[in-house]
């Protein structure tokens, strides 16, 4: 395991630096009271999220539906030809 060695110094020098940085943003939910309208944004977005994901799982249970009943289809088919083809191979064998 490493040891993190972290200088103060440059740790209050980033810290100041960020600070200037980010004094031209002016959105303090805590004191102009947005946080609430926060909340509902991101709740209404994940209650959203969760909707598109739901109907694109019904979708794909569609798809897959689908897909199950085309390849039981074609398995069906593979199997008529097999036995056909059974048949005449046996056929042919006993016209030898």
């Amino acid at each position: 395991m490493k040891k993190v060695l972290i200088h103060s110094g440059k740790m209050e020098n980033h810290s100041i630096a960020m600070k200037n940085s980010l004094e031209g943003l002016h959105y303090s939910p805590y004191e102009t009271g947005n946080m609430q309208g926060c909340q509902s944004n991101s709740i209404d977005q994940l209650r959203d999220s969760i909707l598109n994901m739901i109907e694109g799982l019904e979708y794909f249970v569609k798809v897959t539906q689908t897909d199950a009943g085309r390849i039981e289809r074609l398995g069906e088919l593979f199997e008529q030809q097999d036995k056909s083809l059974g048949q005449r191979m046996q056929g042919l064998k006993k016209a030898k």
